[in-house]
């Protein structure tokens, strides 16, 4: 997330707290699984549900909008991670978070 978040500082991306909120949220919920792991208990559910949510949810609501912003704002060539596509180009899932 590192990366991302420094691109939408430099960038100036106005729903950045949010989206930074949203990486900090599924950190903690994975923080919190590795210690029920580390206590015996079992996650795999859990976190399956919590990536199948991320995956589903954060890429389309939140990453999306801001590959959108930065392909509009900004000179995508120079960034890494960004690749053309039709015209548009997107942001390598790798990338996006």
């Amino acid at each position: 997330f590192a990366h991302e978040e420094l691109l939408m500082d430099r960038h100036r991306y106005p729903a950045a707290d949010g989206h930074k909120l949203d990486h900090s949220a599924l950190l903690d919920a994975i923080s919190r699984m590795l210690l029920d792991f580390e206590k015996g208990r079992p996650i795999s559910t859990a976190l399956m549900a919590l990536l199948r949510h991320w995956l589903s949810d954060h890429i389309g609501r939140v990453d999306r909008p801001l590959a959108l912003y930065l392909l509009a704002n900004v000179n995508t060539e120079a960034l890494p991670g960004f690749r053309g596509g039709g015209g548009l180009g997107v942001m390598r899932c790798a990338e996006i978070g």
